[in-house]
Formats: C-alpha cells, sequence, structure tokens
C-alpha cells in the first residue's frame, strides 16, 4: 500500500486540530480591537501581537499542508518519481519558514525595515513561496513521460487495444 493517503489523512487531522488549538489559545472572539484614533465609530486591529499568538499554530498548518501536497503529487506516479518531489517538497519547506521567521522578526519590531517596495515577510511570500514550489511545476513537467505515462505505457495500451479491436472482429463487431 502507498502511503501517501495515509500522509494526507494525518495532515489533514493536523491542519483541522492546529486550527482548533488557535480557536481556544491565542484567536479570541474579542480580539485584540481598539478604538480608532480618529474615527470614533471604527476600531482598528490592536497590532501584530495577535498575529504572534496564532504564529505557532500557523507554522503547523503550513507545514502539514506543505507536506500534504506533495504527498498528494506522489499519487498515480511510479516510485522513481519520489526523490525529486520530496526535493520539491523540502525546498517549499525551506521558503516558508523563511516567510514566518522573517514574519516573526518584523512582528517583533519596533521599527519595520522595508527592502526594495515590500517589507520582508512581502519579499519572502512573493519570491520565496512562488519560485520554490514552482519546483513541484518544473519536476512534473520534467518526469510525467517517465513517472506517469511512459512510452512502454504507450506501446502496453496500443497493444491492448490492439487485441481488443482484433476480438470485436472476430465477434462480428466492427
Amino acid at each position: 500500500m502507498r502511503k501517501a493517503p495515509l500522509i494526507i489523512l494525518i495532515c489533514g487531522l493536523g491542519i483541522v486540530g492546529a486550527l482548533v488549538w488557535a480557536s481556544f489559545t491565542a484567536e479570541t472572539t474579542a480580539g485584540l480591537a481598539k478604538p480608532h484614533a480618529e474615527h470614533l465609530k471604527m476600531w482598528t486591529s490592536g497590532g501584530m501581537q495577535r498575529d504572534l499568538g496564532v504564529w505557532t499554530p500557523g507554522m503547523v498548518v503550513g507545514y502539514l499542508t506543505i507536506i500534504a501536497a506533495g504527498a498528494g503529487f506522489t499519487l498515480g506516479v511510479k516510485r522513481i518519481a519520489l526523490r525529486d518531489i520530496t526535493i520539491a517538497t523540502v525546498l517549499s519547506l525551506v521558503a516558508f519558514t523563511g516567510m514566518m521567521i522573517a514574519y516573526r522578526s518584523y512582528a517583533i519590531a519596533d521599527e519595520h525595515v522595508v527592502s526594495g517596495w515590500f517589507s520582508s515577510p512581502v519579499n519572502w511570500q512573493l519570491f520565496g513561496l512562488v519560485i520554490f514550489p514552482s519546483a513541484f511545476v518544473v519536476v512534473w513537467v520534467l518526469g510525467f513521460q517517465r513517472w506517469v505515462y511512459s512510452p512502454e505505457d504507450q506501446a502496453k495500451f496500443d497493444s491492448l487495444l490492439k487485441r481488443s479491436r482484433s476480438a470485436k472482429k472476430r465477434e462480428g463487431g466492427e
């Protein structure tokens, strides 16, 4: 039996557990809202302290989501694909970790540094979380013929089709 469905199930249950954990510990219904300084009928978020409270459950959800995606990519492919898909999964985990650490550092800091046009977490999100997961696309496109539908598979299909058609002719079909 392949392990991918079990991994996906465990990750899904872990994600639900992390979301419930966050809802009972860090995320309250009252939140950290406070009155807006200029508009009396408006409320503001109350700062990034709330974000720091859900950072750990967010890490858990992110890791489990990426691992489940990697496991999902292994469904229906030959075993030779596992190494390349694992490398793409690890690259995505590295990019996600970098983004989350940058975000935590950004949320803790009193002064927010902007590099280029964006803050550090946004840079990680745009350039890390877009580029590294594209490794999945590259790996999938380059490995498709070896992993999913090889020329040998096409030859087997053609021979089965030929046998099926010849059997139909003998039975009085087409």
